[in-house]
């Protein structure tokens, strides 16, 4: 009952802090103008890299998880409360707010009935899905990576922890270096793509005959899966106005993978093993990739990051037709408005 409790309270804390840190991110992106949100997201691979690491050791060396968590749980609260107060725009930023987010706070009845009308537009929903398969698939490999790799191929424990070490370190290169693909290519491309080396690399771990080809997969594995949720947050954040209320719906289907996959997966498991068990989440994928066309960017009259490639995203009217004059009189200057 202690485990529940602590586990209870550990998630919902979690669940709480993961919006407005979202929402926090994707305002800072507008602000700069062009694609970093992934980058903040490498901040949480790195951390889970750490633990992994960390974890990996403590069990080689064969200290208790009572102990590990302990230190672990000062250590976070320490750097927690030492971030916070320092972290959010409103309190101390240099920067102005950008025109479409100065409007006062709703009430808190129109706060609610904002958050209600979210789960009833269909583009939140399909970015819900893109979140849903996304954090299916990394959720698997959170829950049952290393248990795979000491299950399927008679390996250690520290090996398990190490093989989920290169499975986040992968995501975290993916996310710090990935930002220039999206602002080239644009989100639908890049997490259709991303889809697909997921795809290909959970394929070749599952039935990879070698420890090392499936570590091959795993790494392709953590590549794909790594852009998907900052591009699904970015989507769901376009117009900052309903940011609030649209981060909250994209990521209750997160919090619907965590619940079902594991014991989804556990109840496989039992049959066919955990890591051809894994192979469920190609499924996710599948979806993901079929429904990426609804993070295509919405205009706003704020500022952003959000412009992807391609005239259908251009208005017209006489800032275009100044950019235009601009352009001739300064050649091949790119004038942004």
């Amino acid at each position: 009952p202690l485990v529940a409790i602590g586990v209870f309270l550990m998630g919902a804390s979690f669940a709480l802090g993961n919006i407005p840190l979202n929402i926090e991110t994707a305002a800072v992106q507008r602000r700069v103008g062009r694609a970093i949100l992934p980058q903040f997201h490498a901040g949480f691979s790195i951390g889970a890299v750490l633990g992994s690491l960390v974890g990996a050791a403590m069990a080689a060396l064969g200290i208790t998880p009572l102990t590990q968590f302990a230190w672990i749980a000062v250590l976070a609260l320490v750097i927690r409360l030492y971030a916070i107060p320092q972290v959010i725009i409103e309190t101390g930023a240099q920067m102005p707010p950008a025109p479409d987010e100065r409007a006062e706070r709703p009430t808190r009845a129109a706060g609610i009935r904002d958050a209600l009308g979210a789960w009833r537009e269909r583009r939140t929903i399909l970015i819900g899905v893109v979140i849903l398969s996304a954090a299916l698939s990394e959720g698997a490999a959170n829950n049952w990576l290393a248990i795979a790799v000491v299950d399927g191929f008679h390996r250690a424990e520290a090996v398990g922890g190490v093989v989920f070490g290169v499975f986040v370190g992968s995501m975290t290169l993916a996310r710090l270096f990935g930002t220039r693909l999206i602002d080239t290519y644009g989100r639908v491309s890049v997490l259709r793509v991303s889809g697909l080396v997921s795809l290909g690399g959970l394929l070749v771990f599952g039935i990879a005959p070698s420890f090392w080809l499936a570590g091959v997969g795993v790494v392709a594995w953590g590549l794909g899966a790594a852009l998907a949720v900052p591009i699904g947050i970015s989507a769901a954040s376009d117009e900052p106005a309903r940011a609030a209320a649209r981060v909250s719906v994209v990521s209750s289907f997160s919090s619907i993978a965590s619940l079902s996959a594991p014991p989804l997966l556990g109840l496989l498991a039992q049959q066919i093993g955990v890591r051809h068990a894994l192979l469920l989440i190609c499924l996710a994928m599948i979806a993901s990739a079929s429904v990426a066309g609804t993070v295509r960017p919405v205009w706003s009259a704020g500022r952003g990051a959000a412009a992807e490639p391609g005239p259908e995203l251009v208005p017209s009217g006489p800032l275009v037709e100044l950019a235009t004059d601009c352009s001739e009189m300064f050649g091949d200057s790119t004038v942004r408005v």
